[in-house]
């Protein structure tokens, strides 16, 4: 009964080597399996749209930063001292990013497809669409596509009109016009290229929600920008002008009181845009 038992034990054992040679038979599944899985995550960074980041730094001054260190020891004693989180609560305020938004006409959108991927041309395009009359803050959608140095197609609600550059098509509510923009060249001939125009208020939304403000550390008066877009200029303009508008809307009132000053020099670290990207599957669902 002993000698059956060991028997028994051993028959039940798995052979590795067995088993090895047994799945590098199938090993054909195996690179299949690999090439599948490689080329589809190839295709699906192919066809993601990549999302930039854009980096400030800006500099809340206060009488008191240009004192003695005896008056920096008694900071949060003086009457008239920066409240940092105040002023981060008005560079997030969305009726400054849609004034934001207006200026810079970041809620139009030109989008065209390169290889298998969608890229945001903003300021690049061949072709500017100027909204006129009533079209300013109505939202709407249309293609065009350049044919030639002076005339463009252009697609509006299914149908296709042949518009010289230069020249307004009329549609409901308003008009249309075209202008050649420095990046018009043949290469676009036979490209279409659509336009988003967006709600300004919506945008404005959206970029607040993709901007990150930190200060350097606990009641400095040093604040970090980071805003992420699918434009690396368009988020370079945005902060920009963000800043712009800030200086006209609030410091006027801060520099009358006597509070607090937004440094000029901030500008020169707005312009220095990380190339940074990322692949934003998100905007593939």
């Amino acid at each position: 009964m002993k000698a059956s038992n060991k028997k028994t034990v051993a028959d039940g054992s798995v052979n590795l080597v067995d088993l090895f040679f047994y799945l590098l038979s199938y090993w054909y599944w195996f690179v299949l399996g690999v090439l599948i899985c490689g080329g589809y995550a190839a295709y699906k960074y192919a066809k993601s749209t990549l999302v930039y980041q854009a980096n400030a730094t800006v500099i809340i001054k206060d009488p008191s930063n240009q004192a003695s260190g005896a008056r920096l020891d008694t900071y949060n004693n003086l009457i008239n001292r920066t409240n940092v989180s105040n002023e981060i609560l008005q560079f997030k305020s969305k009726d400054l990013m849609t004034e934001v938004v207006k200026r810079i006409n970041a809620n139009v959108s030109y989008k065209t497809q390169v290889k298998l991927r969608q890229v945001e041309l903003y300021t690049t395009t061949p072709v500017q669409v100027h909204f006129l009359d009533g079209l300013a803050d109505i939202p709407m959608s249309l293609s065009m596509v350049p044919t030639s140095e002076t005339n463009v197609d252009v697609t509006l609600g299914g149908k296709t009109v042949h518009v010289t550059l230069g020249d307004t098509l009329s549609v409901k509510g308003g008009r249309l016009l075209f202008s050649e923009t420095p990046y018009f060249s043949t290469d676009y001939y036979g490209q279409k290229i659509d336009v988003i125009k967006s709600d300004a208020t919506s945008v404005a939304r959206g970029l607040l929600n993709r901007m990150a403000i930190r200060q350097t550390k606990d009641n400095a008066s040093i604040l970090d920008f980071v805003l992420q877009d699918y434009s690396s200029r368009r988020a370079c303009d945005v902060l920009n002008m963000l800043f712009e508008d800030y200086n006209e809307n609030a410091i006027s009132f801060y520099k009358h009181m006597g509070f607090v000053e937004i440094d000029r020099e901030l500008g020169k670290n707005v312009n220095n845009i990380t190339m940074e990207y990322r692949p934003d599957y998100a905007a593939d669902k």
